[in-house]
């Protein structure tokens, strides 16, 4: 049987946390002081689900591993489901507006809208809209 999930933490990378925490404050996400420090912060997506940005070095002294370069390597797609298309747009042209860079897609589904993009360092994420009304499974 799998654990009951808590919470929901995803850890991310930066090279400067206060750029980051800046672009994602602008972006209308607030940050948990809980979980917050000189070496990381808490983005909260939702209740119970967070990104925390922490600083490389600390990063990879924390897993003991390299940190993979996102300019040129994707580990994780953070996608982030909105409730109309018109939210995913809107969101992507603020991002855009702060630095963020556009990753062209091709949009063929046909219930499904979605864009993406990188964040300042690198970190791909996805908006995603889909009527699940239209939606048929066969």
């Amino acid at each position: 049987m799998a654990p009951q999930v808590k919470s929901i933490f995803i850890n991310l990378p930066v090279e400067d946390l206060t750029k980051s925490v800046d672009f994602f404050s602008r972006l209308g996400f607030d940050f948990d002081p809980l979980y917050t420090d000189e070496n990381a912060s808490c983005l909260i997506l939702k209740e119970g689900v967070f990104v925390t940005l922490i600083l490389k070095d600390y990063f990879k002294s924390y897993t003991g591993k390299e940190v993979p370069d996102a300019a040129t390597e994707t580990e994780v797609m953070v996608t982030l489901v909105a409730a109309k298309k018109n939210l995913v747009i809107e969101f992507l042209e603020k991002a855009l507006a702060l630095g963020a860079i556009e990753q062209k897609v091709e949009n063929t589904e046909k219930y499904i809208y979605y864009r993406r993009f990188t964040d300042l360092d690198g970190h791909l994420w996805e908006l995603l809209y889909y009527d699940a009304s239209e939606m048929i499974y066969q």
